[in-house]
């Protein structure tokens, strides 16, 4: 069974799909992270859960960043 897709337009949605999947799973793992286990939050000081949240939070994202960069210049 043959698509009736161009090659060209499959290819531009399978990089839009794989850039909003990415997006969409980071931004869900963070939300657990941060909000359900409460890493985010800073009560009384700063403990070792907020440096590790935080610390991912910097790393992940110029990471993500740099994935769909590379994504985009195919």
């Amino acid at each position: 069974m043959s698509s009736s897709m161009e090659p060209e337009v499959k290819r531009f949605l399978v990089k839009i799909l794989k850039g909003i999947s990415v997006l969409v799973l980071w931004l869900i793992f963070n939300v657990l992270i941060g909000l359900y286990l409460q890493w985010a939050f800073i009560y009384d000081h700063i403990n070792l859960f907020n440096i590790i949240f935080y610390s991912w939070i910097l790393i992940s994202l110029p990471a993500v960043i740099y994935y769909l960069y590379k994504l985009w210049n195919k």
